[in-house]
């Protein structure tokens, strides 16, 4: 016997064994056998797939377009990477790439990657609270037009950043932390850039940037990351925390 059921909006196929009784309901039967037979096992993952909620279909298209969006970006970004390479290197006399742990999704740690635009001295702690003094004359150009940013595009394809979402933090910004996991920021993908900072909202201020982090909590929307690319793009925001004389 060949019984069809739909197992939310999928439709499955059982086979149920001639030479036994017909169930006194055999639509609730087969279904609860389906249910019983993909529930937490590796059968579940091979063949009882489900039809993507909306959630995850945005999240998705949303990676989708980061990835689509940095492949495309990648060879310009290589280019302007070399082209600012050689000076870094000439004045700051070490690799012109510069790595630092962030935390990134549910608090896991990884590393981001950007154009060195600080002496090798400068201690490995928020922008705001860096001298702009630490910052190379090179560096100083290279942040005005977001060039130190690109090297991040590798965070986009790997998978640990996305271009929209909450900037990553510090594992030594205790404050930052806490105030995020109120707001329930850790569950969002870190971005280059975000509301935050077209809003020139920095982490000197904590409670604030994380109010502002969980805005982009709402359903995944193209338009609104493009407005958010190209506001960064255009100059939006307040500019570089690492800009005052006393470096706050």
């Amino acid at each position: 016997m060949e019984q069809s059921l739909k197992v939310g909006n999928s439709p499955a196929i059982l086979f149920y064994p001639p030479f036994l009784p017909l169930p006194e309901r055999p639509i609730t039967w087969f279904r609860d056998q389906m249910v019983a037979r993909c529930r937490g096992s590796s059968y579940e993952r091979r063949h009882c797939v489900r039809p993507l909620s909306i959630a995850a279909r945005r999240i998705s298209m949303k990676r989708l377009f980061d990835v689509v969006l940095g492949l495309a970006l990648a060879p310009v970004a290589v280019i302007a990477c070399l082209a600012a390479a050689i000076p870094i290197a000439i004045e700051a006399k070490a690799s012109p790439l510069f790595f630092q742990t962030r935390l990134g999704l549910r608090e896991r740690p990884f590393r981001l990657l950007k154009l060195r635009t600080m002496h090798v001295a400068t201690p490995s702690v928020a922008s705001h609270e860096v001298s702009a003094n630490s910052i190379l004359a090179t560096g100083r150009l290279l942040r005005r037009l977001k060039i130190d940013e690109l090297p991040q595009i590798w965070n986009v394809l790997n998978g640990s950043m996305s271009f929209v979402g909450p900037r990553p933090g510090l594992p030594s910004q205790a404050e930052l932390i806490e105030a995020r996991r109120k707001q329930g920021v850790f569950d969002l993908v870190p971005g280059i850039t975000g509301v935050a900072q077209i809003r020139g909202i920095d982490m000197s201020t904590p409670e604030k940037l994380a109010l502002v982090d969980k805005s982009y909590d709402r359903p995944w929307s193209l338009a609104q990351d493009l407005r958010i690319l190209w506001a960064t793009a255009t100059g939006a925001g307040s500019g570089d925390a690492a800009s005052a004389p006393d470096g706050r």
